[in-house]
């Protein structure tokens, strides 16, 4: 029984056959991922309630899962590494189906399931087109409001091409103001019944006299800005360890460390050996919790410096030794910048900003600085109406007022930029001084 930690469900099974091991690469893993799950195993007529993430954790690599005609409550489904699991015919209710570490032509399949929820898949260490899945003909719906990205990044994989948002149409009340209901059968012009779901029987779950679940508990804020924000880092993108979900992904018990969420191929990380889903825990010999703790012994290294990584790794720790790169470099707002004042975060502006977030502030006196080493350094902010002038001082000497206004909104504008400084460290700063708002986006530092 699990009583001291969330990453666990209700039906809870580790794989760890002998295919698991492999290199996730290997093609012929896939071969092997029936030699000890023979038989399929079925999950088949439940009413799960669970207080945390997940009603079935299928974690690694469990394979050859049948999961059919479950009313999950509260949770939802893990499928974390593995092969061959159909989930179908499932009710989700403010839960979803969880995509952890996937293989290469996992067999997976997703389809004619009903969700009712804010956020119905949640991807991490996944790379659809070479999992492949199926996953198509489900039903989603939040009560009238937006369906986490089903419409734009998930269709545009050519995933759930056949499936809708749209009202279930449960029968009796809604579950998203009846927090207490429990039958999840759909009316006669469900558009679920359209795409082959068919209705569960709303009894006989479980031992008999088993008590009734307690009331779902609808989720309330989204993840803080400030630590699921993917900011650039050596050409992959990073964030904090922002919810339980990446912390069982990683196979951490602690939310400390940046987890890279992409690597392309081409980046300097991924040539430098930093790979999908590693957890940088410490920089020469400096432990990292966050994000100001990699950023601010970073940006002081010259380049061609020697940046020991601890990284931790397919939950082993590993080591990865890098040399920062030369030339120019681009850091967000977020690495590694002292904000003194009231300063806010805004995040998914849509309007082209680096990292799509900016810094802003409405209070004059109100300053961000970054220490760096280098020669020269450029300050990317906002240029518009609403902005106003700044003032900069560069090693704590000012270097006049800087307007930043103009009569269209330009976007990584650069307000502030030096060149042909001593290399070593410095530190440039900028101080609002008037206008409505001053907005902070980057800078870009010049060995």
């Amino acid at each position: 029984q699990v009583t001291e930690t969330s990453d666990q469900g209700p039906v809870n099974a580790w794989g760890r056959d002998r295919f698991w091991p492999m290199d996730a690469g290997e093609a012929t893993k896939t071969s092997y991922a029936k030699l000890d799950a023979m038989e399929t195993t079925v999950i088949r007529h439940n009413r799960i309630w669970h207080s945390s993430h997940w009603d079935i954790d299928l974690d690694d690599g469990s394979s050859n899962y049948l999961i059919e005609n479950n009313l999950l409550l509260n949770g939802g489904v893990k499928l974390r590494e593995g092969f061959h699991r159909t989930v179908r015919n499932n009710v989700f209710v403010n839960g979803g189906a969880h995509f952890h570490v996937w293989y290469a032509d996992n067999g997976d399949v997703i389809e004619n399931n009903v969700f009712a929820t804010d956020d119905p898949y949640d991807l991490i260490g996944v790379d659809m087109a070479k999992s492949r899945p199926v996953i198509d003909k489900n039903v989603f719906w939040n009560n009238g409001k937006s369906v986490g990205d089903i419409d734009d990044a998930w269709r545009a994989q050519g995933l759930d091409a056949g499936s809708v948002i749209a009202d279930p149409q449960f029968i009796g009340s809604n579950p998203f103001t009846d927090p207490k209901k429990l039958d999840y059968t759909v009316a006669a012009g469900s558009p679920a019944l359209g795409l082959g779901f068919e209705n569960i029987a709303m009894d006989g779950f479980g031992k008999a006299g088993a008590p009734t679940p307690p009331p779902l508990r609808w989720r309330a804020a989204p993840a803080d800005p400030y630590k699921s924000l993917a900011e650039p880092l050596l050409g992959a993108t990073a964030t904090q360890i922002y919810s339980d979900e990446i912390k069982s992904s990683v196979g951490l018990t602690d939310y400390d460390g940046l987890v890279l969420k992409t690597v392309p191929e081409d980046s300097y990380a991924y040539r430098s050996g930093l790979r999908v889903n590693d957890v940088i825990r410490g920089i020469n010999g400096r432990e990292v919790t966050d994000r100001t703790s990699y950023w601010m012994p970073y940006n002081k290294l010259a380049a061609g410096g020697v940046v020991e990584l601890a990284v931790w790794r397919n939950q082993a720790a590993a080591d990865v030794t890098v040399a920062k790169p030369s030339g120019t470099e681009t850091l967000n707002n977020t690495s590694g910048t002292a904000f003194a004042g009231n300063w806010s975060l805004s995040v998914n502006r849509g309007a082209g900003d680096l990292a799509d977030d900016v810094h802003y502030t409405t209070a004059d006196g109100a300053s961000a600085s970054l220490t760096f080493h280098g020669t020269g350094v450029a300050v990317l902010g906002e240029k518009f109406s609403d902005q106003g002038s700044v003032e900069v001082f560069v090693d704590g000497a000012s270097q006049g007022l800087v307007d930043t206004t103009a009569a269209t909104r330009q976007v990584q504008a650069e307000i502030f930029s030096i060149e042909g400084m001593t290399a070593g460290e410095h530190t440039v700063q900028i101080v609002k001084r008037s206008g409505q708002y001053t907005t902070l986006d980057g800078f870009k530092v010049t060995d």
